[in-house]
């Protein structure tokens, strides 16, 4: 072995289960997935990922810098970063996983047909205050339950841009 780090590999969202362009599910979930050694390696993501950690602490990298996260803190992966779960022991939290496509179009939220929205706007890394938090979590228990439903693929996506969006 040389010490050299090994370059991460390019992750492509395969939505698990019904084909849609998002994913809300607990991290729970990913856990029984995949193996700890997945979970741990580090990836280049082609896509976005909300992580909120609703119990635990844990300690997230982002593009190889550490992230220390506790019950209340959201990161913001985008395109193109490289993200570790670490161990994955120790915490628990929702993930939202969603193609780059599935935001609104800039004359979508012009016409008022969502509201304006833009992840280059939000801190990678915010600590909700307790409302926030119980909003949030609320939000994507409600998400993921909506992603079960049995309507068609471009309603459901309709359905789901408007609560991302909110």
């Amino acid at each position: 072995m040389t010490g050299k780090k090994a370059a991460p590999s390019w992750l492509d969202y395969q939505p698990s289960g019904r084909r849609l362009d998002i994913e809300v599910f607990p991290f729970d979930n990913l856990r029984q997935r995949g193996t700890p050694a997945q979970i741990a390696t580090a990836h280049r993501y082609s896509f976005y990922m909300l992580i909120c950690v609703s119990e635990g602490a844990v300690t997230q990298l982002v593009d190889f810098e550490p992230v220390a996260c506790r019950p209340g803190s959201l990161l913001v992966i985008h395109p193109g970063q490289v993200h570790s779960f670490g161990d994955g022991s120790g915490w628990e939290g929702w993930l939202v996983f969603f193609r780059p496509e599935f935001l609104p179009l800039v004359s979508e939220t012009a016409s008022g047909l969502l509201p304006t929205f833009s992840l280059d706007r939000i801190t990678d890394h915010l600590t909700l205050s307790d409302v926030e938090f119980d909003a949030v979590t609320e939000c994507m228990a409600r998400m993921s339950h909506d992603t079960m439903n049995k309507a068609a693929a471009e309603t459901l996506h309709a359905l789901l841009r408007h609560q991302l969006c909110a």
